[in-house]
């Protein structure tokens, strides 16, 4: 059927991230080095920008608040990819 429709605007910020966090798992499950090395690794690959939100998101993730809706369907699905 390809009447489907989505509200996710494709945001070149958010897919870095996504791909950050598939590299990190990816790289974690692949590999016997330590947890501080495969982050270093991947952190050195990201952008600035992407760098910046990602600190963002970490505040968020630190400090949630019951009464916060996310008002973007795509960032609510990042919070949810954890494995």
């Amino acid at each position: 059927n390809d009447t489907h429709i989505t509200s996710c605007n494709p945001d070149p910020i958010k897919i870095t991230l996504r791909k950050f966090y598939e590299n990190i798992v990816g790289r974690a499950n692949s590999t016997q080095k330590s947890t501080n090395n495969v982050l270093s690794e991947c952190l050195t690959q990201l952008p600035d920008a992407s760098l910046e939100n990602l600190n963002i998101h970490r505040e968020v993730a630190k400090n949630p608040i019951k009464s916060v809706i996310f008002s973007d369907p795509c960032l609510f699905n990042m919070f949810s990819m954890r494995t």
